[in-house]
């Protein structure tokens, strides 16, 4: 059953993530009232600070809005145009009753938010797949880098909304992922090995080329773009804990000697530490991934 519930227990702003929203407005003109319901998402404006869009008495929420009107054509979103994002205000404290003023000085709200006061109504029939907060970089189990050269540890975690990712169009995307999920994995990836070649050989030279900056595409045929400010975020977060953006194409090379006693070695292999940025659907299914190479960080293995 599809059920409907006006916000009540959500005491006002800010308006939810993972709910389906819809702005309801009612107007009586001689015993006769006519009610006008609109589909909405907001979606807090992009590189605001959280509290920017979070309720105080001094602060009214920042939100950029998109809705698909069926008898028009969607106009294309766009994060930073200003004129389409809007300042959402109540009259009073806890009040139900909204309006919208445009973030642009010149600008005007569509008729259904400009309104005065409408109210907004939220689906609890389907969720936007937003299940954890994912509250970014996770510091701590990031800095320590996997013991286990064949394991992948998560250390990280964002929502990307729909207007940040060009797939398909629009209206699409709002009913298959609204947002897509963004995981940061860490890993060790194998990069050199060999065997023993005589049994008086107690070295391994490593002298091998390593691009560090890989993109995996899963768009199978499907034409896909993503924002440059997320693609510049990802580069700036792995700069941060050391990437380096040049050369493209990095040497490694070095040289190490087994000290294992009287026992002999059968096989050394070579791990460069890689991070990867993954994209995907509300179903799961992986979009992009983008994986950098932290060619100053290696780790070695003597198989004897």
């Amino acid at each position: 059953m599809y059920v409907t519930r006006r916000l009540a227990g959500l005491k006002g702003l800010p308006f939810p993530q993972n709910a389906k929203l819809t702005v309801s407005y009612s107007i009586t003109v001689n015993n006769v009232t006519t009610a006008y319901r609109d589909p909405v998402v907001f979606i807090p404006v992009l590189d605001q600070e959280a509290s920017a869009n979070a309720k105080e008495e001094d602060r009214v929420p920042c939100c950029f809005c998109f809705s698909y009107v069926p008898e028009a054509k969607p106009q294309q979103p766009d994060p930073y145009d200003i004129y389409q994002q809007f300042e959402i205000h109540q009259p009073k404290s806890l009040s139900r009753n909204y309006f919208a003023t445009s973030v642009a000085p010149d600008g005007v709200p569509p008729e259904f938010l400009k309104r005065k006061y409408w109210t907004v109504e939220y689906s609890t029939s389907e969720d936007f797949g937003l299940r954890d907060d994912a509250k970014g970089i996770y510091n701590e189990i990031r800095s320590e880098l996997p013991n286990d050269v064949n394991a992948s540890v998560v250390v990280g975690k964002w929502y990307v909304p729909f207007i940040s990712v060009k797939e398909g169009n629009a209206k699409e995307q709002l009913k298959s992922s609204t947002y897509y999920s963004m995981i940061l994995i860490q890993r060790w990836e194998e990069v050199y090995s060999c065997e023993k070649a005589y049994n008086e050989n107690r070295e391994a030279v490593i002298n091998v080329e390593v691009e560090t900056e890989v993109v995996r595409d899963k768009r199978l045929g499907r034409r896909m773009g993503l924002r440059t400010a997320v693609t510049e975020r990802m580069k700036w977060e792995e700069e941060r804990f050391g990437w380096k953006s040049e050369p493209r194409r990095a040497v490694v090379k070095r040289s190490e000697r087994f000290d294992g006693g009287g026992s002999n070695w059968k096989n050394y292999r070579c791990y460069v530490f890689v991070e990867s940025f993954e994209l995907r659907r509300k179903d799961e299914s992986l979009v992009l991934a983008f994986e950098f190479k932290h060619v100053d960080k290696l780790r070695t293995k003597w198989e004897s």
